[in-house]
């Protein structure tokens, strides 16, 4: 190999694969065209071999399991990837609100003091408990409101 095939990363003729030139259809090569994002393929010439180690697993009846478990590998691997962005996505989104959150918490209650705050902590670790971690805004202000009216009355 050349020394400018190797700094461009080229494979000699021998490591390369042969290319073959087909004639399709207009109708087929649009169904390839359409379909390379679905098989989460970027050539053409890979969505041909695809095809047709399929085709042939039809004609022959037989499970070839080398073919079967690396197209079950990539296509987990398809899911695996789109799924841990989703979720990042997400994750990302909840620590920005909850840090927002604290922000605007320390600065309203920044005179609380930390047996008030030993209180608020030992809530939360039961409601994380108990409710899965989950309290609507709504229910938390509403215990709050009546923890004063209660407070209110005893006066």
């Amino acid at each position: 190999m050349d020394e400018k095939s190797k700094l461009l990363n080229r494979k000699t003729p021998a490591e390369a694969k042969p290319k073959y030139s087909f004639r399709f259809k207009p109708e087929v090569s649009k169904m390839i065209d359409t379909h390379l994002a679905v098989a989460n393929l970027k050539y053409r010439g890979d969505f041909v071999e695809r095809a047709v180690k399929y085709y042939c697993l039809a004609l022959d009846g037989e499970s070839e399991s080398e073919v079967l478990c690396t197209e079950i590998g990539t296509l987990m691997k398809g899911i695996v990837a789109k799924s841990e962005n989703r979720l990042w996505k997400e994750i990302s989104k909840l620590v920005y609100n909850h840090t927002l959150t604290n922000r605007i918490l320390a600065k309203v209650l920044k005179d609380l003091s930390d047996d008030a705050l030993s209180q608020w902590q030992a809530q939360a670790k039961h409601d994380t408990n108990v409710n899965y971690g989950y309290v609507p805004f709504k229910d938390a202000l509403d215990d709050e409101r009546n923890e004063q009216e209660d407070e209110s009355c005893r006066d």
